[in-house]
């Protein structure tokens, strides 16, 4: 995909128009082909729910409870699940990890080991750091690095 994109944006003789429709068309197709990796993550409306996850976002790495984040924003802990559930159309648990597994994206890329990131964002061990990234994006959290600095236009190969 990657020699296909270059093509197209650095080709030192303008494309034929069949030619480049015929490289547009392979691209489409390649990029349908693809599974996509969930990079975003969902927020919702409610003020209580809004202050719970401004807590995750300002204190990435603490471990506070959600019987904690409950008490600080005026609800329930079952009120908090009903709308994360309900607003992100996640659970709190699903949500704070999918939360630091896409903190932990530029990082890999940068070159911070798996075991420096898992650490860092409160993970107990590096296995369950990443077998959570794999079940988030599909592959190890250093195989994602990897292709990503490989996809990336400034890199040196390497």
């Amino acid at each position: 995909m990657r020699e296909l994109i270059l093509r197209l944006t650095q080709a030192q003789v303008p494309l034929a128009p069949e030619r480049l429709k015929r490289l547009g068309w392979v691209i489409i197709d390649e990029l349908n082909a693809l599974e996509s990796a969930e990079l975003s993550l969902p927020a919702g409306h409610d003020p209580r729910l809004i202050h719970v996850i401004q807590q995750c976002v300002r204190y990435p790495t603490t471990k506070v409870s959600l019987t904690q984040l409950a008490s600080d924003s005026g609800a329930s802990v079952r009120t908090l699940e009903r709308l994360f559930k309900s607003e992100t159309g996640l659970t709190f648990r699903q949500w704070r990890q999918r939360f630091r597994l896409l903190n932990s994206l530029e990082r890999l890329q940068q070159g911070e080991s798996s075991t420096e990131v898992a650490y860092s964002l409160g993970y107990q061990s590096v296995s369950r750091f990443i077998e959570a990234f794999r079940q988030q994006f599909g592959e190890t959290p250093q195989g994602y690095a990897r292709q990503q600095r490989q996809l990336s236009p400034h890199s040196n190969g390497g």
